[in-house]
């Protein structure tokens, strides 16, 4: 006597749905572990980039403060007294040897090094 038709189909629904179960739970081409992975490093690189936005921010925000407190010192300067008065050429030298002293790094000499300093090479 030969099994009705439907009983083969239930049993490829058993062996398909064990397949799929199989697949599932086990994971044998690691696409569940690839894709936490992959969801791991979207959130690490959205905290990055909240990061690198606040400090652009925080940035811009400090330049706009400095870009006003100049305008505000330039125009205080502009506005006093004897603002329109030549600058006098010794004071206007000595500025400028100022700001050139700025500009240069200081070169170290063997003054600020101590004489007994531990492998030093003279």
């Amino acid at each position: 006597m030969k099994p009705p038709l439907w009983l083969y189909v239930l049993a490829a629904i058993v062996v398909a749905a064990l397949i799929a179960w199989g697949l599932w739970s086990f994971d044998p081409f690691g696409r569940r572990k690839h894709a936490e992975a992959k969801a791991e490093v979207a959130a690490q690189q959205t905290h990055v980039e909240a990061a690198k936005t606040e400090a652009v921010e925080r940035v811009i925000r400090s330049e706009v403060v400095i870009h006003q407190v100049a305008q505000e010192a330039i125009s205080h300067v502009q506005q006093a007294q004897g603002s329109d008065a030549p600058l006098d050429p010794a004071v206007a030298s000595a500025v400028r040897d100022g700001v050139e002293r700025l500009r240069k790094p200081p070169t170290p000499s063997d003054a600020d090094r101590p004489a007994d300093a531990a492998g030093s090479v003279r």
